[in-house]
């Protein structure tokens, strides 16, 4: 038994720096995003301000770290200001805007839409989108829009 443990480690290490290493936790600070939550003045919501966001500033962090794909998401705090138009609006927007990202750098970024929660109509029309037309990898639930979900 040992024997064939140390020859499979044996066989397996070679491989190992080859396997792709994937962040599943990254988000994209877009400035439409950062812009709406400023304008409602949630900027310090989560105790601290958001960074500053760059695709190719985070590419090359990712080369650094030996990660080859990204999944991003929207970052805390949800677009949801009381006015449904304008949280569906600014969820599209990014959801687009991660869609280009995803398009622009091939293999390096994949994306979870983000949806106009806790407004139920607009985001089951923001996942339907997401997923058919913009081809995203997944959606992203918040676990919990100021307490409405």
């Amino acid at each position: 038994m040992r024997k064939s443990l140390i020859l499979l480690a044996f066989m397996i290490l070679p491989v190992l720096p080859t396997l792709a290493q994937i962040n599943l936790h990254s988000h994209a600070i877009t400035k439409g995003y950062l812009d709406y939550i400023k304008a409602n003045g949630a900027e310090m919501d989560e105790g601290f301000p958001l960074p500053s966001w760059d695709a190719e500033q985070h590419i090359a962090f990712m080369d650094k770290a030996g990660i080859q794909t990204a999944v991003l998401t929207m970052p805390a705090p949800q677009p949801w200001f009381g006015d449904a138009e304008a949280s569906a609006a600014v969820c599209r927007s990014y959801n687009e805007e991660c869609a280009a990202l995803k398009a622009r750098y091939p293999g390096r970024f994949m994306f979870c839409a983000a949806l106009p929660l806790p407004d139920v109509p607009h985001a089951l029309e923001e996942a339907r989108y997401a997923l058919e037309v913009l081809g995203a990898d997944g959606i992203k639930l918040a676990t919990n829009s100021y307490g409405q979900c």
